[in-house]
């Protein structure tokens, strides 16, 4: 009888174990993951603080253009890695050489990343809102951060199971923002005319069609 107690009460104390790791589960977060990036900073980069919005910026370059702010679209080259150095994704056709991976049919140049509406991830957009055009910034964009949902507060990003599984460096370098790539084509398309052609020759038509006469 005692043993066939003490095997029920044994078969009791895994049950409420098991409910006790399924709450533990059911309320995970991301500190853990905060907890093992501020040391890994601690390790790899000394001194870099994080922001409050939760980046790490490890470097950056000044652009001489205006700051991106609230454009809805922002032209730029990057490359994306994880922290262990792995790059995941690149627009340098350098480093696409060097890991075999370059094709001539590939374009290599500037990408068009729209930030308005939450088509961007949450951390990405922070990164490129308060960079000029111009201007260059390599920066640790937490797990916790890369998810298209929105919150008010960091804690808020902890509590968000939909980010990624791994932190990553991006290195981004921005060419140009627009609240329109309609007017942004238009815009350069006149750029290139006047650089290439005498004003008097170029007839313009509407939705930005341009046209030049060579003769009657």
């Amino acid at each position: 009888m005692k043993r066939s107690l003490a095997y029920i009460l044994s078969a009791c104390a895994l049950v409420v174990l098991s409910a006790s790791c399924a709450r533990t589960v059911s309320s995970y977060n991301y500190a853990d993951a905060k907890r093992y990036l501020e040391a890994w900073m601690s390790q790899n980069h000394p001194g870099v603080t994080m922001r409050p919005d939760g980046l790490y910026i490890l470097d950056e370059t000044d652009g001489s253009g205006e700051v991106v702010g609230n454009k809805d679209y922002v032209f730029l080259t990057y490359t994306i890695r994880s922290i262990s150095g792995a790059i995941e994704k690149t627009t340098d056709p350098e480093i696409m050489k060097q890991l075999g991976t370059f094709e001539k049919a590939s374009y290599y140049g500037n990408h068009v990343w729209k930030l308005s509406d939450n088509q961007q991830l949450a951390g990405v957009e922070l990164a490129l809102r308060d960079m000029k055009i111009g201007s260059t910034r390599q920066v640790v964009i937490p797990r916790w951060l890369l998810t298209n949902n929105r919150h008010d507060s960091l804690n808020d990003y902890l509590d968000d199971t939909k980010g990624a599984s791994s932190d990553y460096i991006y290195e981004l370098k921005v060419s140009d923002a627009t609240d329109s790539l309609d007017r942004w084509q238009i815009d350069t398309i006149d750029r290139y005319i006047a650089a290439n052609y005498e004003k008097s020759q170029i007839k313009k038509k509407s939705r930005g069609f341009r046209y030049i006469r060579l003769s009657e």
